[in-house]
């Protein structure tokens, strides 16, 4: 009690032994929280590296299945063929097969592709062989693709002999002296300060003996580098100039300064300056876009040249896109709205608003989609295409020129593409993958607008390899911190080990991993820097502010800058110690060209419809007869299966069966007459009505009556059980039936084993899709109709299979089926009716209720004749098969 009082616990000697105990108990249980947490994402790290390797295995192993290998796979094998035992003698013989050999661009190699080209022009085979390596580490910029700067330093290590190259024959001698000042990084007559890092020393080079002949002849500016800095000004501090401000003004800037270049006053030689003659270096689409937009503005045509920028991600794909999908898909409104507010199809605000407001135009409007649609479907697309191109779209006005390249690309394109999808929808669904970058891998990059003279906007990246008289690099001072991605810190970390220079992945944050990660990131940047002013003839400016953690970006880093390093000062300096370097400083009044623009819609070409950045799931597809058979995917709802063109002709007949023309139109108008037709009691007048208008005019010779004596031999043709068409009643059919139902992850390859066994021949079957079942199935089926209990599915068909009843023959319709995987789709169409039934008939027993197929060859059909028809039944176990398939055990 004592030691509790108060007055005693102050004096007593206890009492910093004890305070210090609980100070430790306090750090050991905030520790014990972290350590958890570090425990914790330890474990997630462990899953993600299982996951990691598992894809790996898969992908070797779906390769392996597939037959196929990539440039990776080619370089890794060749790899382990030399480690092996026989590798000596595989060396051997292809440095006998190759006994020089010269690689360029050899930075941008890897260490896998090294260790090949150290196996077989071994120190052993040198007498004998020959190897030259030819590169520059300062130019080495591609770590993204797989490039490795490390790979070439070994390499350079392991040389007998070095050389190095000291005359440009590309920059004129200005241009050289002063990059040469730049990235030495110090005054000329003093060592250089290596700015590249790694033991990558920078080596002055002189200009060649045309260094001269292409100056620039400029009555404003002199100097062949020209520093363009942009202070912060306090007038301006609260429009947040240090972010996305600076980039506005600095873009202005630079668009101003080439309008004054292509004013006809600045030559180039003898000639005025040309807009070929430009490069505007950018790192990103966010620098690109500022750009762009400044241009615009001063109505300077650009284009933006990018190594990732493709067709089928432009806005012109897209909107075709949409635009096909509201003409094929106009019975759905939404739709088909969607699609006359396309630029193709003439949509405005003001075409928008008419059509909700006017119901006449909006019919009209409708009715301009039909006939696009009759338009494809009758005369293909490049037809509908035209008409279109030619009197419907309206391309935006700001950027004409590349929206109509883009489009008469796309067109082309998809002209190809239709000689293979000769349906729309197939041609609709081919277009809509390529823009998701699925199924066939079309290369499409983006054409220049056209043969006149544009200002070019590229990446850094993109520019390797080219050279330009006049160079902007304008954001030059701007920074991107690579362990972050948006406010997040990155997770898993590249880099090089400190000793042995083997590249390593590592997941989770570790301060040595995070800080040599971002020292290679930061060496990287200056590379890329080097190449962006080096493609410089003549003129090259670089445009800085201070950027959020300028210090480190790559000029900041070129120019040695501490973390409080202030950039104007560095910039003066390096201005004070090169003749072929100027300095300006842009003060405060030119800020004045990025004040704020009223905000709101001022013309229809700001107009645009919202973009989903939502994830759909791509495993996930509605299937079809069709799409399984051609290896389609459906963006939407599978059309009723018509009859594909057969490219036989009728010989001369008289009988309207085998004169009318094969192909779609004919199937559409049979089916239409079909699915109205009361077979019992036919009114042929009023059935008859509507699908022959639709479909036009016989041939000629033949009038309606020749239809109906034809049709009327259809619905009186024998089938099984003293069956036949003009004995069902209307209750007993159902017409056009459309059916869904669920894929469980089932096989593509047990649904062929499935249909090859009930074929019971020996060929093997091969589908074109190969794809997991997974989604739903999706289909029309033409008849289900009863007979004396049992249900059946029957299916049209005017297939031209030759001018003669025996044309007809059960073995040639059996030919037929197989070849057009009729087969599968009966048995698609019977589990859709088995599973119908389980739902519907409370003691349905397949062996009882399911009746089996009909395939009416509608050419065949006569009383007089056992041609025509084909029937098909089979076992209820074939259905359990087939349900189990669909219900993901591919095990059947």
């Amino acid at each position: 009690a004592a030691f509790l009082h108060g007055s005693r616990w102050s004096r007593s000697p206890a009492r910093e032994d004890i305070k210090g105990w609980l100070d430790l108990a306090k750090v050991l249980k905030a520790e014990g929280v972290g350590l958890q947490l570090r425990l914790d994402k330890a474990r997630a790290y462990e899953l993600v590296m299982e996951g990691i390797n598992s894809i790996r295995q898969s992908i070797q192993q779906a390769k392996r299945a597939q037959r196929v290998m990539g440039f990776d796979d080619l370089v890794e094998r060749l790899v382990s063929a030399l480690d092996a035992a026989s590798g000596e003698d595989l060396a051997k013989m292809l440095a006998q097969e190759y006994p020089a050999a010269l690689v360029d661009e050899f930075q941008d190699t890897d260490p896998l592709q090294y260790q090949v080209l150290q196996q077989i022009y071994t120190p052993a085979r040198r007498q004998d062989t020959a190897l030259y390596l030819i590169g520059d580490p300062k130019q080495a910029i591609y770590a993204f693709r797989g490039g490795d700067v490390f790979a070439y330093l070994r390499a350079r290590s392991d040389a007998d002999q070095q050389w190095q190259m000291d005359t440009n024959w590309r920059s004129s001698a200005a241009m050289i002296q002063a990059y040469n000042r730049l990235f030495h990084g110090a005054p000329l007559d003093q060592p250089e300060a290596g700015v590249f890092g790694l033991g990558i020393e920078y080596q002055t080079v002189r200009a060649s003996g045309k260094g001269d002949e292409a100056l620039l002849q400029d009555q404003e500016l002199a100097a062949a580098m020209q520093l363009v800095h942009f202070p912060l000004h306090e007038d301006y501090a609260s429009r947040d100039c240090n972010k996305a401000g600076f980039r506005k003004v600095i873009a202005q800037w630079c668009a101003a300064e080439i309008a004054r270049l292509l004013s006809g006053d600045v030559l180039l030689g003898d000639s005025p300056l040309q807009a070929r003659d430009i490069v505007i270096l950018v790192r990103d689409r966010t620098e690109a876009d500022e750009l762009k937009s400044a241009l615009d503005d001063r109505g300077l045509p650009s284009v933006y040249l990018s190594l990732r920028d493709k067709l089928f991600a432009s806005e012109q794909a897209s909107e075709l896109h949409q635009a096909l999908l509201g003409i094929l898909e106009l019975e759905d409104e939404r739709l088909a709205r969607a699609g006359l507010a396309s630029a193709y199809l003439g949509g405005d605000v003001q075409q928008l608003q008419r059509m909700n407001e006017e119901e006449d135009f909006w019919e009209q409007q409708h009715q301009l989609l039909r006939q696009l649609r009759n338009l494809w479907r009758e005369r293909g697309f490049v037809a509908m295409a035209l008409t279109l191109f030619h009197h419907h779209y309206h391309p935006p006005a700001k950027e004409r020129e590349r929206a109509l390249t883009n489009s008469l690309h796309l067109m082309e394109l998809l002209q190809q593409a239709s000689q293979r999808h000769a349906q729309p929808r197939e041609l609709l669904n081919w277009l809509g993958e390529q823009i998701r970058g699925e199924g066939e891998n079309i290369e499409a990059e983006l054409r220049l607008e056209t043969d006149a003279d544009l200002l070019r906007i590229q990446t850094q990246h993109g520019a390797k390899g080219l050279e330009y008289p006049v160079v902007f690099i304008p954001f030059a001072s701007r920074y991107k911190d690579p362990l972050k991605v948006g406010q997040r810190n990155i997770e898993v970390f590249n880099f090089h080990h400190s000793d042995t220079l083997a590249p390593v992945s590592h997941l989770g944050w570790d301060e040595k991993v995070a800080t040599l990660t971002k020292a290679e990131n930061h060496a990287e940047s200056v590379r890329l820097l080097y190449v962006a002013v080096t493609r410089a003839v003549a003129r090259c400016y670089i445009c800085t502010a201070p950027f959020s953690a300028y210090q480190h970006s790559s000029l900041g880093l070129v120019l040695g800058l501490s973390d409080d390093g202030e950039l104007e000062q560095a910039l003066e300096a390096l201005a004070a110690d090169a003749a072929d370097i100027e300095l300006m400083r842009i003060e405060g009044e030119h800020f004045a060209a990025g004040e704020e623009l009223p905000q709101g819609v001022e013309s229809a070409d700001q107009l645009a419809p919202a973009s989903f950045t939502g994830h759909i799931r791509r495993d996930w597809w509605l299937s079809s007869f069709s799409a399984m058979t051609r290896n389609l995917r459906h963006g939407g709802i599978a059309l009723p299966d018509r009859d594909q063109m057969d490219q036989k002709r009728a010989e001369e007949s008289g009988e309207l069966r085998f004169v009318l023309p094969a192909g779609a139109a004919a199937g559409n108008l049979l089916h239409e007459i079909f699915e109205h037709l009361d077979f019992a009691r036919p009114d042929w007048e009023r059935t008859l009505q509507r699908p022959l208008a639709r479909f036009g005019s016989l041939p000629p010779g033949f009038m309606q009556k020749d239809l109906i004596a034809w049709l009327q031999e259809v619905l009186h043709t024998p089938l099984r059980q003293g069956l036949s068409l003009d004995r069902l009643e209307w209750q007993q059919t159902l017409r056009e039936t459309a059916f869904y139902f669920p894929m469980l992850k089932g096989s593509a390859s047990a649904l062929e084993r499935i249909l090859a066994d009930h074929r019971g021949n020996s060929s093997p079957v091969e589908l074109p899709v190969k794809r997991k079942l997974q989604g739903m199935m999706h289909g029309y089926i033409d008849l289900i109709f009863e007979w004396q209990g049992r249900y059946y599915v029957a299916d049209y068909k005017s297939n031209f299979l030759g001018s003669r009843l025996p044309d007809y023959s059960p073995a040639a319709i059996e030919n037929s089926m197989q070849q057009a995987f009729y087969d599968l789709q009966y048995l698609l169409y019977s589990l859709a009716l088995h599973r119908y039934l389980q739902t519907r008939l409370p003691d349905y027993h397949a062996e009882t209720h399911f009746g089996g197929v009909y395939y009416f060859y509608l050419r065949g059909m006569s009383p007089q004749s056992d041609t025509g028809v084909y029937y098909r039944s089979f076992p209820q176990s074939l259905l359990m098969q087939l349900d189990a398939l669909f219900r993901g055990n591919s095990h059947v």
